[in-house]
């Protein structure tokens, strides 16, 4: 850049101001506690207040299929979770309702945990029991922990309820607000297939989909500069040759030029993994391998993490026909430092990928081994193998 285009910008820069960051995509975890009645209207009351006035999605499992509700935002279409995420614009807020059948492992990388629950004696309680038992579950640093009351118009339990935390669990949960009547009104819901490991899968998804959104905001793809093409020069008539004339040579016709060749660009694989021969339907862009023990792993670049959800979830319907054990690994490769680190801490380890002097070279992860990545043998990138 030459210095009189830096100077203009930076002069632009303070006349207009630099442009606002993009916002990261937001993951909130809604879990139930004790509630005083059926909790659909509690959950869609608790998501509202948890919009704040925001572009929101809140999701729900019904009857086998994913409930979405859009709140402050157009309704995203789509047949897929996947679609609906493509298509929502950078720094939407997606709550997922993980119910209270939720283990701290699924919880791995979102950004919030919200409790919904009741405030009799009973249900603070429990409640407080299950926050600990979740956060203790939880790998990694925890996350913003809130609190919304349903039943009532006061706070007085939930202050109770966060002195006890702050001063057991070390952590101050934020109460988000009081609920005295549970959501009543008809919406708009739009269903979608749920995928395969349930809201599990979900969680993973979003915030796997979350963390790459990030990093490619972050670091935009460098575009070379249009260099535009010159005049031709002049031609003196002077030098110009002509030729005499006569009867024209016959032109034969020129040979068919045969298409290119199109040679697919298989990502390099991290230490320890043989490539196999399999390729997933839905998702061509992941690569199959096993290792040592025979087990099976999916590799993809985070610029296909769509590809690594689907591969999994594929392996993990057809283990009958696959080598290893049931479980499948996932492995997310990142060109650059900074990627990696916006992704650390989601439901797959990142593996950084360098130039060697023979070619890419794949740096492990910070896993001690392999076999030890979260894995699809319960639900699909979670839960890691025992030793």
């Amino acid at each position: 850049m030459s210095r009189v285009r830096r100077d203009i910008e930076a002069m632009a820069d303070l006349l207009l101001g630099a442009a606002p960051a993009p916002q990261r995509d937001h993951v909130v975890a809604l879990i139930d506690g004790n509630l005083p009645s059926r909790g659909d209207g509690w959950r869609a009351a608790a998501a509202q207040a948890l919009a704040g006035g925001k572009p929101t999605t809140f999701m729900q499992s019904r009857f086998g299929e994913l409930d979405l509700l859009t709140l402050h935002a157009q309704q995203a279409q789509g047949a897929t979770l996947a679609s609906m995420v493509e298509h929502a614009a950078a720094g939407h807020q997606w709550i997922v309702s993980t119910g209270s059948s939720v283990d701290g492992r699924m919880l791995t990388g979102v950004d919030e945990i919200t409790l919904l629950t009741g405030v009799d004696e009973a249900a603070v309680v429990a409640g407080y029991s299950l926050l600990k038992r979740l956060l203790m579950e939880r790998p990694g640093a925890l996350p913003r922990v809130s609190l919304i009351l349903a039943g009532t118009a006061a706070t007085d339990a939930g202050h109770r309820f966060v002195r006890t935390a702050r001063a057991k669990l070390g952590v101050e949960p934020a109460i988000i607000g009081c609920l005295p009547e549970p959501d009543s009104g008809h919406h708009a819901w739009h269903r979608v297939a749920l995928p395969e490991g349930g809201m599990c899968t979900v969680l993973a998804s979003l915030v796997a989909a979350a963390n790459a959104r990030a990093a490619a905001v972050s670091h935009p793809p460098q575009v070379a500069p249009v260099v535009e093409a010159s005049e031709p020069p002049a031609v003196n008539p002077a030098y110009v040759a002509v030729e005499p004339v006569g009867t024209p040579e016959p032109v034969m016709p020129a040979a068919p030029v045969p298409p290119p060749v199109t040679v697919k660009q298989t990502p390099p694989l991290p230490p320890g993994l043989t490539p196999l021969g399999v390729t997933c339907p839905d998702a061509p862009g992941a690569v199959f391998a096993t290792d040592e023990q025979g087990l099976l792993h999916v590799v993809a670049t985070a610029a296909l993490m769509a590809d690594l959800v689907a591969a999994v979830s594929w392996a993990a319907r057809h283990s009958a026909m696959l080598p290893g054990t049931g479980a499948v690994f996932g492995h997310i490769l990142v060109g650059d430092v900074a990627a990696a680190a916006a992704l650390h801490g989601g439901p797959w380890p990142v593996h950084l990928v360098i130039d060697g002097p023979q070619g890419p070279v794949v740096l492990p992860s910070q896993d001690a081994a392999l076999s030890r990545s979260p894995s699809s043998s319960t639900v699909p990138g979670w839960s890691p193998p025992a030793n």
